[in-house]
């Protein structure tokens, strides 16, 4: 058998902050990565799109231009999504000291499903931007073979 780390879930279910995969120092290291390089990607996109979208050349009357520019909204979707991920984790996955977030509540494992599903809907509202981004910046890309 192989060594397993142990798995402490509270009662929603939900991993507890004993059993991280990362320190908050590597979340710290990773998010200071992927923030900036999705601020330059949204930046790009929408300098690209409004390029695009705007052009005195035809503007997006040609099928590869309107395939660009719905290339170019889609990444939008996709860099947001990354930008504002690292902060919108729910409330009871906030690793304590990450974002200057409080210690938890002496009721950590106390939590409800109501509970859970309350503070989760930032996180599902930007887990769903990503995943529609990432899909469609994919067949937009098919689309260009």
């Amino acid at each position: 058998a192989g060594t397993e780390l142990p798995q402490h879930r509270n009662k929603a279910g939900n991993m507890s902050s004993n059993s991280l995969l990362y320190s908050p120092s590597s979340l710290l290291a990773i998010a200071s990565v992927q923030v900036p390089a999705a601020g330059l990607s949204l930046i790009a996109s929408s300098a690209v799109a409004a390029m695009v979208g705007r052009s005195r050349n035809g503007g997006l009357r040609t099928p590869y231009r309107r395939i660009i520019f719905g290339l170019c909204i889609a990444d939008i979707l996709q860099s947001i999504a990354l930008l504002t991920g690292p902060w919108m984790l729910p409330s009871w996955a906030m690793i304590p000291g990450l974002w200057g977030s409080p210690p938890p509540l002496e009721k950590e494992d106390n939590f409800t499903q109501n509970d859970v599903e309350e503070s989760g809907i930032l996180c599902q509202l930007n887990g769903s931007f990503l995943h529609c981004g990432i899909l469609s910046v994919s067949m937009y890309t098919c689309l260009l073979c």
